[in-house]
């Protein structure tokens, strides 16, 4: 058999209160990190390329896929066009937002009168890269949309946006957009594929 001799005895470790500041502050960046996963903020539609090349249609819509509000004050897009979130600006869980080229002319052509906007700049018809940044400047969420195949045609000029097939799908590949057919459709059905 095996036997241990000698005298010992139980003993804590007591931390220093200098070396729990470390921890501390781990466990609040595990939270905030936490936080910012369960806002799940995405860009979900865009409408870059209207029928008319000469109304001021344009509008992106951002769809907060979490169980919790998203307070989008002081959020901006840092590309591709320029807007910057009114304080007070909140977006429901599962709600969707609508920020227009001009709203005033989005209500009148589509019927949608509750749009943020406007903003400066106008969606690249050819492509680009729009990015949604919280108010701190970290990045929530980016689409490189490219027109022409594999991406959805019909929202080439054609009257109709391009929206995500569903919320969580990844909004830079070209297969998770379809053409909405926004035309044919009251403005805030919304279909998900799973």
């Amino acid at each position: 058999g095996f036997s241990l001799a000698g005298n010992f005895t139980e003993s804590t470790i007591e931390m220093p209160e200098m070396n729990r500041l470390p921890l501390y502050l781990l466990t609040a960046f595990c939270w905030l990190f936490a936080a910012t996963l369960e806002a799940q903020v995405v860009i979900n539609e865009i409408h870059y390329e209207p029928e008319n090349k000469t109304a001021a249609e344009e509008f992106i819509e951002l769809h907060n896929a979490s169980e919790e509000p998203a307070d989008l004050s002081g959020w901006y897009f840092s590309n591709g066009v320029i807007f910057t979130f009114p304080d007070g600006t909140e977006l429901p869980p599962g709600g969707h937002l609508v920020v227009a080229e001009d709203p005033a002319v989005l209500a009148r052509s589509l019927g949608f009168a509750e749009a943020l906007g406007p903003w400066e700049g106008r969606l690249d018809n050819g492509g680009e890269t729009l990015t949604l940044r919280d108010a701190s400047g970290a990045r929530v969420d980016e689409v490189d949309y490219q027109a022409g195949f594999p991406w959805p045609l019909a929202s080439q000029g054609k009257g109709s946006s391009m929206e995500l097939l569903h919320p969580r799908s990844d909004n830079n590949l070209a297969g998770s957009w379809r053409a909405s057919g926004l035309i044919e459709r009251p403005f805030t059905e919304r279909v998900y594929f799973l």
